[in-house]
């Protein structure tokens, strides 16, 4: 009965650790549903952005006035298509908007810092432009539970870039011969040297393509903004730029002080210095790649000098003829359409039949 009694005059702290208890854990669901809600809305603006880049990449093969305006009504028609905040508010951007605000750029690279707006732009960058990158516009998303850590609101964007390949995602093996052709774009630009230029025709052609017919030098048709078509409009001129099918001249004598002198090929330092570098790599072509892989965009240094010597004997071996210390081997075969049919003799007196034009056209 004296134990009873002391312990009814007993009082606790129970209510009180349990109205604590209760706080913390109504903070903490509290916060876990802002920090969802804002992951959440996160999500869909970057599926905004994402789709709004994509649209706008889609527009970047047009021809060079048209993919630009193209590549942001796209992207713009495909943010505003879009919604956030649990799919309950919409973008809204006029095209006014976008400029200010920045929301879709241009380069042509992956360098993040090399984007700009179209008003930024020039010509040229307008023309090479290759990727497009869109950031939607930064929008407030209220709290609810968790304003003591996070405040009244939180502001969100995302960003998105998409485009063309990447130059440089393709290693080849190159020939160490070098080619000029105008950049796309240079209206101007012209294979032929300016003092052989006489009333608007030049007298010297010889760095023209050749396309065959009656005027070999005209323009030919090629597939609209095909591998063979920088300009985007549907015509390959072989007095800019090199074209399916043409023939061009790699060596030329001097005229008048323009181009390259007698015997220079201005000959890739690709495979190492020296002509003996250069025949080793043509002789070899194909087989085993001297040059090492090149890919699209970078620079490989050019040496000059009378080579002709080196690289005639190297080019023919292209076509079974082997001389200059060249010798036939599986390293340094000819091409595979002049290694066809039956073989005659043995080591560097081994030749081939060869193949027929027409079956070379079927390989």
């Amino acid at each position: 009965m004296t134990r009873i009694s002391k312990r009814k005059n007993e009082r606790g702290n129970v209510l009180v650790y349990t109205v604590l208890s209760a706080f913390f854990l109504f903070m903490a669901v509290g916060l876990g549903v802002d920090l969802s809600h804002l992951y959440l809305t996160k999500t869909e603006l970057q599926n905004a952005a994402d789709a709004a880049a994509l649209a706008g990449a889609s527009a970047l093969k047009l021809s060079t006035p048209d993919k630009i305006p193209s590549a942001v009504s796209r992207a713009i028609d495909t943010l505003n298509a879009n919604k956030y905040n649990f799919n309950n508010r919409t973008f809204g951007m006029t095209d006014a908007q976008v400029a200010t605000l920045r929301l879709v750029q241009f380069s042509k690279n992956l360098d993040p810092g090399s984007y700009k707006t179209r008003d930024e732009m020039t010509a040229t960058e307008k023309s090479q432009a290759r990727f497009i990158r869109v950031i939607t516009p930064t929008v407030p998303i209220n709290t609810f539970f968790a304003i003591p850590f996070l405040g009244l609101s939180k502001n969100l964007d995302a960003k998105a870039t998409a485009g063309l390949s990447v130059p440089g995602n393709l290693g080849v093996c190159i020939a160490p011969l070098s080619a000029v052709s105008c950049a796309p774009g240079q209206a101007n630009c012209t294979l032929c040297p300016a003092d052989s230029i006489v009333n608007g025709v030049c007298t010297e052609p010889k760095y023209y393509g050749n396309c065959g017919g009656a005027n070999p030098n005209d323009p030919i048709s090629v597939t609209r903004n095909g591998p063979d078509d920088p300009d985007g409009d549907g015509l390959c001129d072989p007095k800019k730029e090199f074209c399916k099918g043409c023939t061009y001249n790699i060596r030329s004598g001097s005229q008048h002080g323009q181009g390259p002198a007698a015997g220079n090929f201005q000959v890739l330092r690709c495979a190492g210095n020296g002509a003996s570098a250069v025949k080793q790599a043509l002789a070899a072509y194909g087989t085993n790649c001297n040059c090492g892989l090149v890919s699209p965009g970078n620079a490989v240094e050019t040496q000059t000098g009378v080579l002709a010597g080196a690289i005639r004997d190297g080019l023919n071996v292209r076509f079974d003829q082997y001389g200059g210390g060249l010798r036939y081997g599986t390293d340094m075969p000819p091409d595979k359409n002049i290694a066809e049919g039956a073989a005659h003799g043995n080591g560097n007196n081994q030749y081939f039949d060869g193949i027929t034009y027409p079956q070379y056209q079927t390989m």
